[in-house]
């Protein structure tokens, strides 16, 4: 899926800093409050080296909005709010670093984020 080799579950962290980055509340909470960055966290986080195109994101954002209010959005408007909004906030935060050439966003991780954002899987039911 991502292209970048890796084919296991061990490999998917070695690059990734011990404790991944770290954030300030703010911070996580910021890239919690909108429900489009918390499924393109719960993708990254879920794929092979935790990386994917913008390609493939775009095309889970459509799948997830379609299934939850029964319309798929525009391809176009969900490519362009991925690439004008929601990456550059994980890049700015940090969490996440973006080939423009590739395409690819790969997810390096921090675990007050994730301990969040679990948080609010569970609460949500995803």
């Amino acid at each position: 899926m991502s292209g970048n080799g890796a084919d296991d579950g061990d490999s998917r962290n070695e690059d990734r800093p011990v404790d991944g980055v770290s954030l300030s509340l703010d911070a996580t909470f910021e890239l919690l409050a909108h429900a489009d960055r918390r499924v393109i966290l719960r993708y990254l986080r879920d794929a092979p080296g935790e990386s994917a195109t913008r390609d493939e994101l775009a095309d889970h954002l459509a799948s997830e909005r379609a299934e939850q209010s029964g319309e798929r959005p525009d391809r176009d408007r969900v490519l362009s709010t991925l690439h004008h909004v929601h990456v550059p906030k994980l890049v700015d935060a940090g969490v996440a670093d973006y080939d423009a050439r590739t395409g690819e966003i790969r997810y390096w991780g921090s675990d007050r984020l994730e301990e969040w954002h679990d948080r609010v899987r569970k609460r949500e039911g995803t």
